[in-house]
């Protein structure tokens, strides 16, 4: 009798979910076409676009990005995760908001833990939309099955998303006539030269300025800077790095430029990363990185550095504000303690 009566509250708990994800109404995701009905916990991330609970280091990162959804798939191929450390669980075609889409489960180690994750890629030929969930391995397996229903429940259209890039991000930058505001993906806005969305080759100037996503060891800013700008993944051979520390406002800055080889093409570039740490939280960063080639360096490093000097932290619940023209400076050099 006892099992019999568990048995109805475990089946009456799963129906409750179930009806918790059909028939709350969803609401868009700041920054994004997407309409979500986060797990039970979970709360809106003020770091990215998408959802996190604290208490069991789990998140949920939506990123609408340029480019064929066919690209982004090849990505997720068992022999791809291989080489970044993952492990491929599952992979099944799901429908998902009207549109066949890939859902998949993988393992990944980092930092002394593993970590289970659901990606869901869909989208067309010319935009694609990223959903992945991470939460460790050792969750209990109802968290892992309520993150997955809610993915396969959201809505996705890309008509519905904000006109103003920075919407929900805590920071604002400025363009100018040479570099102008061409897109978003998740919490990081895209300035081309020609103000096209992408994707671009090494011939188009490009920065991207963004904020961090997690907490990191800032003590040696330059040290990490370093590391950040060999981390990128569109170059290769990152070399003669030059150094200095500036000031973005109220905020400590490291500023690299370097030579580096543009992994898909090979043509040499010029890239510039400038990291500013947050004032509200010494762990947490804003990031601006760009790249050209070497024939337009000279000229595109000085716009770099114009949008750069214009990187604004947002008070508290200034986000929520629609965006400004941010006015124009440079990065500073800090000045020396007397």
């Amino acid at each position: 009798m006892r099992l019999e009566l568990r048995s109805v509250w475990i089946f009456a708990a799963l129906a409750l979910l179930q009806l918790q994800l059909t028939g709350a109404e969803r609401q868009r995701v700041p920054g994004t076409g997407v309409s979500f009905v986060p797990p039970q916990g979970f709360s809106s991330s003020k770091r990215f676009p998408g959802f996190i609970r604290e208490d069991l280091g789990a998140s949920i990162m939506i990123t609408e990005m340029p480019g064929a959804v066919e690209q982004t798939k090849k990505a997720l191929a068992p022999e791809v995760l291989r080489d970044v450390g993952a492990e491929l669980i599952s992979s099944k075609t799901q429908t998902v908001d009207g549109r066949e889409s890939l859902l998949v489960k993988l393992k990944q180690p980092a930092e002394g833990t593993v970590s289970l994750k659901w990606i869901l890629v869909t989208g067309g030929e010319k935009e694609t939309l990223l959903i992945v969930a991470e939460f460790p391995e050792d969750s209990d397996a109802r968290i892992g099955e309520a993150i997955r229903d809610s993915i396969l429940n959201a809505s996705w259209k890309p008509e519905t998303k904000s006109k103003d890039l920075f919407e929900g991000l805590p920071f604002r930058v400025s363009a100018t006539s040479k570099l102008k505001l061409a897109g978003r993906m998740s919490s990081n806005v895209l300035l081309t030269a020609s103000g096209t969305f992408g994707p671009h080759g090494p011939e188009e100037p490009v920065l991207i300025v963004g904020s961090s996503i997690a907490d990191v060891d800032l003590e040696d800013l330059r040290a990490f800077s370093e590391r950040r700008l060999k981390e990128v993944t569109t170059i290769r051979d990152v070399r003669d790095i030059q150094d200095r520390a500036v000031r973005v406002g109220d905020m400590e800055a490291c500023e690299l430029v370097a030579d580096a080889t543009h992994r898909d093409t090979g043509t040499p570039v010029r890239v510039y990363q400038l990291i500013a740490v947050s004032k509200s939280n010494p762990k947490a960063y804003y990031i601006s990185g760009g790249r050209s080639t070497k024939d337009k360096a000279s000229e595109f490093l000085r716009e770099f550095r114009r949008v750069s000097g214009s990187l604004r932290e947002l008070d508290p619940g200034e986000s929520s504000k629609p965006s400004r023209k941010e006015p124009e400076r440079k990065p500073e050099r800090p000045r020396s303690k007397k």
